[in-house]
C-alpha cells in the first residue's frame, strides 16, 4: 500500500531545507546523510538561542526552527521509503476534500472570487491557481533577497557615507526598530529626506529581477504562461485604472 504525497510539500520541504523548490531531479538521490547535512546547516542559523545575535525576535527564529524540522522529518521519510510514497503532481486540492485531511500545503490555493481591484503579477498568479499562496510567499522572499540593499544604494547615490551608515545600522540596533524598514527608519531620523527615499528605492526596484523568473527558473510554470497571466492581469487591471 502506497501513501500519496503532492509535488507541492516536497517542493516545499525541499525549498525549507535546501533554499530552491523544484525538487524533481534530486527525488531519486535523496538519502538521510545528505539530509542531515543540509539540517545541521540550517538549524545552527535558525535556532532560537541565536535569536539575540541576529537581532530577530525569538518566536521568529521558533516558527522557521520548526518548519525546518518538519521538512526533514518529510523529507527523511520519504527517502526512507521512496517505494511506499506516490508521488502526485502540483496542483490545487480536489473540490469537496476534507479540510481536516489536507495538508497545509493544500490548504493554500486561493478559491475565492477575484479581487476587484488591481493587482500585482504574483498576486494574480495566486488568484487564478496557478500557484500557491506558499509559492506566492516565497517568490516574494526570493525578489526582496535579489535587491540590492538600501544602505549600499544610498552609499552608492552619495546620500550616506560608510561612516553614517554604520551610525544609521547601531541606531537602529538600540531602538530595536528591526521591523521598520531602514529606508524609513533613515528618512524618520533625519539622515536623508523624501526625495532621496524615493531616488533610493526607485533605484532598488529598477534594479530587482522580474519575479516570473521565480517561477521560470523553477520550472514551476514557463515563459509564456506568465506572458498570457501578464496580458489578462493586464486586462483586468484597466477596469480599475484611476
Amino acid at each position: 500500500m502506497t501513501t500519496k504525497i503532492s509535488r507541492q510539500q516536497l517542493n516545499e520541504a525541499f525549498s525549507t531545507l535546501f533554499g530552491h523548490e523544484n525538487c524533481t531531479e534530486q527525488l531519486p538521490s535523496l538519502n538521510s546523510s545528505s539530509l542531515n547535512a543540509a539540517f545541521r546547516k540550517k538549524a545552527f542559523h535558525l535556532h532560537p538561542d541565536r535569536a539575540r545575535a541576529q537581532g530577530l525576535p525569538k518566536s521568529t527564529l521558533t516558527h522557521r526552527f520548526n518548519q525546518l524540522q518538519n521538512a526533514h522529518q518529510l523529507l527523511t521519510t520519504y527517502a526512507d521509503s521512496k517505494p511506499l510514497f506516490e508521488v502526485g503532481p502540483q496542483s490545487p486540492p480536489a473540490a469537496g476534500s476534507s479540510r481536516r485531511h489536507q495538508s497545509r500545503a493544500s490548504r493554500e490555493w486561493y478559491n475565492g472570487n477575484m479581487p476587484q481591484r488591481r493587482m500585482q503579477l504574483v498576486e494574480y498568479l495566486a488568484q487564478t491557481q496557478r500557484i500557491s499562496w506558499f509559492a506566492q510567499s516565497r517568490s516574494i522572499s526570493w525578489q526582496r533577497g535579489q535587491r540590492p540593499k538600501v544602505g549600499q544604494l544610498a552609499v552608492e547615490l552619495g546620500y550616506l557615507d560608510r561612516d553614517q551608515l554604520i551610525a544609521l545600522m547601531q541606531k537602529r540596533n538600540e531602538q530595536k526598530s528591526w521591523k521598520e524598514p531602514l529606508v524609513s527608519f533613515a528618512h524618520r531620523n533625519g539622515y536623508f529626506d523624501g526625495l532621496a527615499k524615493m531616488a533610493i528605492l526607485g533605484k532598488q526596484k529598477k534594479m530587482q529581477r522580474p519575479i516570473g523568473e521565480y517561477f521560470t527558473d523553477r520550472k514551476i510554470l514557463t515563459e509564456e504562461q506568465i506572458n498570457q497571466a501578464l496580458r489578462e492581469l493586464s486586462i483586468h487591471n484597466a477596469k480599475f485604472a484611476a
